[in-house]
C-alpha cells in the first residue's frame, strides 16, 4: 500500500536541531534553558513553546484522583510536547526533572516555519509521535 520510505524509520533519529540551528532566525526564536534538578515545569510554565531536551532526563506525569501518574521518562533529542497533540494530554501534567537539564526554548511558529521547509514530509513529527506512543503503550510494542 505504501512505499517503506513512507514512514521513518523509528530507530534513525533525524536531528531535528540541527535544522533549527542552520536557520539564520534560530537564536531570535531560540534560547538554551537550564533546570535544575527537581523543578517542574506545568502547562502554564511552558505556554506556547516548545522545550527540546539536550542533556538529563525529565519525567512526565498526569494528574488523576488528585495525584500524579508517572507516564514515561523523556531524554536527550526529544520534545517535552508539541501542540499538535496537546488536547491529548491531561487537562493537568507536569515534567519533573530527574538531573540537571540543558535545554531549548523554541518558538513554535519557527519550529512550524522551519519544518515546513526543511522536513516536508514530516519525518520529524512522525517520528517523535511514533517514538511517544511506544512509551505511551509499551506492552503493545513489546515482542
Amino acid at each position: 500500500m505504501y512505499s517503506e520510505s513512507f514512514f521513518p524509520n523509528i530507530k534513525e533519529k533525524i536531528d531535528a536541531m540541527q535544522l533549527l540551528r542552520s536557520d539564520p532566525d534560530f537564536h531570535e526564536s531560540c534560547y538554551e534553558k537550564r533546570i535544575k534538578k527537581g523543578e517542574v515545569l506545568t502547562r502554564k510554565i511552558i505556554n506556547n513553546n516548545l522545550f527540546f531536551i539536550e542533556a538529563g532526563v525529565m519525567k512526565f506525569s498526569y494528574a488523576k484522583d488528585q495525584a500524579f501518574i508517572f507516564q514515561h521518562f523523556l531524554e536527550p533529542t526529544e520534545f517535552l510536547r508539541l501542540t499538535e497533540y496537546e488536547a491529548e494530554l491531561p487537562m493537568e501534567y507536569r515534567y519533573e526533572a530527574i538531573t540537571d537539564i540543558v535545554g531549548w526554548v523554541i518558538d513554535f511558529p519557527f519550529f512550524e516555519r522551519v519544518l515546513a521547509k526543511e522536513d516536508p514530509h514530516n519525518f520529524i513529527l512522525m517520528q517523535h509521535f511514533l517514538r511517544t506512543r511506544k512509551k505511551i503503550f509499551p506492552s503493545f510494542y513489546s515482542s
